[in-house]
């Protein structure tokens, strides 16, 4: 019989921080082997105990990896390169409200993928030349609000692409203001965006989910993004 509990998935991505933070990460097969708890299990179950009170002993670190956890799993939206079936599940479900028993092992391994991500960059750091420092690249774009402040503003629909993966398709955006800050938005079908169009100028309202950096552009990116 399938397990019917949702897990909210901001939480559980918190959970899963805390936990990698006061063990490590240890897989399944790790934990049979040496008989201990999994990430997994640990997880949950700080989840499942925690519930209805707030987790004091989780520390701002904490929360901040698990901030740049979800900013990272935006990221791997707008990559060139095309994602690995691990990727697309992590980009969508870290994203989601909520996720079933069956796909909470992915947001829970996350933040482990995420560390093994800052691992590989800053080693191509070291052994790449710099060359985005050398061409002299700038952005003027700064990170706007903070976490789940409702915004409004006038913006240009920069980009429009359509987005196609595991949990369904949609369209990702990314829009500019008139200081030159970027905000970025994934949305499914259906949905009343789809007649937006690149290049309008528009007013429109989204909450704050986080803040991401990619090739040295600060994007502030959005949930519940609607036109005014």
């Amino acid at each position: 019989m399938r397990n019917p509990i949702q897990y909210n998935t901001d939480r559980l991505i918190l959970m899963a921080c805390q936990s990698i933070d006061e063990r490590g990460y240890i897989s399944k097969a790790r934990a049979q082997k040496e008989e201990i708890e999994s990430t997994f299990d640990h997880a949950i179950g700080l989840y499942n105990s925690d519930f209805n009170t707030e987790v004091e002993e989780v520390t701002n670190g904490v929360k901040e990896i698990c901030a740049k956890v979800l900013e990272w799993s935006f990221t791997l939206q707008h990559l060139e390169k095309e994602l690995c079936e691990y990727e697309k599940k992590v980009s969508e479900l870290c994203w989601s409200p909520t996720v079933g028993i069956d796909d909470a092992h992915y947001v829970i391994s996350a933040p482990a993928a995420y560390a093994n991500y800052t691992r590989s960059k800053k080693a191509e750091k070291k052994e790449a030349p710099q060359e985005k420092a050398a061409s002299g690249q700038t952005s003027d774009s700064s990170h706007v609000g903070r976490q789940d402040q409702r915004l409004t503003m006038e913006v240009t629909i920069t980009q429009k692409k359509r987005y196609e993966g595991p949990l369904g398709k949609g369209l990702s955006f990314l829009f500019t203001d008139a200081q030159n800050n970027q905000f970025g938005w994934l949305t499914f079908f259906p949905t009343p965006a789809e007649d937006w169009k690149e290049g309008e100028t528009c007013t429109i309202a989204g909450t704050v989910k986080g803040h991401r950096t990619t090739d040295g552009v600060k994007i502030t990116v959005l949930s519940r993004v609607r036109r005014k």
